[in-house]
């Protein structure tokens, strides 16, 4: 999983690898192996402690005055790099959503949602456009997939993507990397973070959904860089402190149930990619993933403890210290019931993860594998099941946008878990039947705080399913690219947070959910393999019942596509079936594991 370039091997020297690594060569092209290439790492996210100041925030303005490349100094490097401009006028799209007028009413109250939305508004109003291929806060870093050249002056199109390769694929002393590296993330004297967190919002302005009298008080500093990655998504997936009896009151979800979930979570495990290079002094560090449909070994990472550093319940070795931050904030494992994920009493509204809950009094990061807590999940999903949910899927996202039983098959829905698969048993709840699949299906099958929707980062397995499940992206649009419908929808009308063009929560410098809808080698790395699911898998029956109880299991047919979507054109059966279009997919894979020309 770590290649190293022959022309960058001395990048490191200072920094001797760990123990055991092992190291892949990989020779440039004669074209470019006088290069020396520098890779940056743009983790990016919440807000840079430069700017985290009374004045700057005051002034609402996060634009530093850079001398990189320009000795005189100028804000985000000045021309050829970047300028200071406002949000509204040159970044993201806020959406004023259709026909949902308490979900964007309850957003602008800045009693209810102080912070979050139309991000990052609230606290910063003018931030840095970066120019051509600069990125970074302050524009002195480069786009996700390029490189600067040695003498820093120029990013370029990286020539080597990373392999993210199969984590039961690793030898020992890959896997030791691997988890020393995670445990170095959560260790606040190694991998402290270099952004802060906002864990107040008491001075946010009452009366306007832009103003804030936020301070630097207003901030929590020094925390892990793994805290702050597990903070970012439990920020996104908060409870938002509204009525329960209203769905979008109670929790206003900027990272699930919509169309930005693949692309967020693309987004979040760059950011957590990065974060592995810069503690571990290793540039060509990628993250691994965990295979859950591998029947042979898709649970080892919980059964061995010697894998993946944990068991049914408990984390041990590297991990056994790592606790759950900002527990009493959104879902909670309490400390006399480690096992089972209950929810909290809410806060009250707007409420935040204080600076206690990164300090004290948070319990330590628990599962419930071996109970299965959750009765709506019997099996992980298997090749079967991606392959089923595979088949129907012709659009990335099909209106009404939705997760929920019936939805139409789409990418985003199949892939997040709620397309069901045909033949197999789900568990009624309520006289609805409870579809929960692929992503999932994962999560609630592991229990702890892994099935926590906001809090499942703070388990480190989290990142080996996501980068599965980002795999699983990558293998899915290549057929939406065959069919010519690989586009980010909805533009408009859909949930506030999840339209292509509005920002993704809380990233900073922003993005747009629609750009991350993009092949991985636009992102500088490719999977070692993608699923073979270009001839139909055998069909595990033993696991077509969801349900622990089978009296209270329901068949499912396939829902039907819109009208839209049936309308779309699609390889026939017969032809994906066949020899030509078992080649035409192999064909697709390897082409998806080249990188990019120039």
């Amino acid at each position: 999983m770590y290649f190293w370039n022959s022309a960058v091997s001395v990048i490191r020297q200072t920094q001797q690898p760990r123990r055991g690594f092992r190291g892949h060569v990989f020779v440039l092209s004669s074209l470019t192996s006088a290069l020396v290439l520098l890779v940056v790492r743009m983790t990016s996210a919440q807000f840079p402690i430069a700017c985290l100041n009374d004045n700057d925030l005051r002034e609402q303005k996060c634009c530093p005055v850079v001398t990189v490349g320009n000795p005189v100094g100028a804000e985000c490097g000045g021309p050829g790099r970047g300028a200071c401009k406002r949000i509204e006028s040159s970044h993201c799209h806020v959406e004023t959503p259709d026909g949902q007028g308490d979900v964007l009413d309850y957003l602008k109250n800045p009693v209810l949602e102080p912070s979050r939305y139309p991000w990052p508004n609230r606290v910063f109003t003018q931030i840095c456009e970066c120019e051509g291929n600069w990125a970074g806060y302050d524009c002195t870093e480069c786009k996700f997939g390029y490189v600067k050249t040695a003498d820093e002056s120029v990013c370029v199109k990286r020539k080597t993507p990373l392999v993210r390769r199969n984590y039961m694929a690793l030898n020992d002393d890959e896997r030791d990397y691997v988890k020393q590296t995670i445990a170095d993330m959560n260790d606040r004297s190694k991998s402290p973070s270099r952004y802060g967190v906002l864990i107040s919002e008491k001075n946010f302005s009452k009366s306007s959904h832009l103003k804030s009298n936020v301070t630097a008080e207003d901030f929590k500093f020094g925390i892990s860089a793994f805290e702050f990655l597990a903070w970012i998504h439990y920020y996104a997936a908060k409870d938002s402190g509204g009525s329960f009896d209203n769905d979008h009151l109670a929790k206003v979800d900027f990272a699930h149930n919509g169309p930005s979930f693949t692309t967020w979570h693309r987004y979040f495990m760059l950011l957590f990619e990065s974060e592995l290079q810069r503690v571990s002094g290793n540039d060509s560090f990628a993250a691994p993933y965990w295979d859950w449909m591998d029947r042979q070994n898709r649970d080892h990472i919980f059964t061995h403890a010697d894998v993946f550093d944990g068991n049914e319940t408990s984390l041990v070795g590297v991990f056994r210290d790592f606790r759950v931050i900002c527990f009493d904030a959104g879902f909670a494992v309490p400390l006399s019931e480690p096992n089972i994920l209950r929810r909290k009493p809410k806060r009250g509204p707007g409420s935040l993860c204080n600076a206690s809950q990164f300090d004290v009094g948070t319990p330590l990061v628990r599962r419930a594998y071996d109970l299965h807590q959750s009765e709506n999940v019997k099996w992980l999903p298997s090749m079967r099941d991606a392959w089923d949910i595979l088949l129907n899927i012709t659009h990335y996202d099909i209106p009404h946008h939705k997760l929920f039983p019936g939805c139409p098959s789409s990418l985003r829905v199949g892939l997040e878990g709620g397309v069901a698969v045909p033949g197999k048993h789900y568990c009624s709840l309520a006289n609805e039947s409870i579809i929960i699949e692929l992503h999932g299906a994962v999560h609630l099958y592991s229990g702890g705080v892994f099935a926590s929707g906001s809090m499942s980062p703070n388990d480190p397995a989290f990142y080996l399913h996501h980068s599965m499940v980002d795999r699983m992206f990558e293998r899915y649009m290549i057929k939406l690219q065959t069919l010519g419908t690989l586009h980010y929808i909805p533009e408009s009308g859909g949930d506030p947070g999840h339209n292509a063009n509005d920002c993704i929560v809380p990233s900073f410098p922003v993005y747009r959910n629609k750009e991350f809808l993009k092949r991985s080698t636009a992102f500088g790395y490719v999977y070692d393999t993608l699923p073979l699911l270009d001839t139909e898998p055998e069909r595990p029956a033993e696991e077509y019942n969801q349900c622990n109880n089978p009296n209270e299991s329901t068949m499912m047919p396939r829902p039907s596509l819109s009208p839209s979507a049936s309308a779309s054109p699609r390889l026939p059966l017969s032809i994906e079936k066949s020899a030509y279009g078992r080649l035409l997919g192999m064909v697709s894979a390897l082409v998806s594991q080249l990188y990019e020309l120039l």
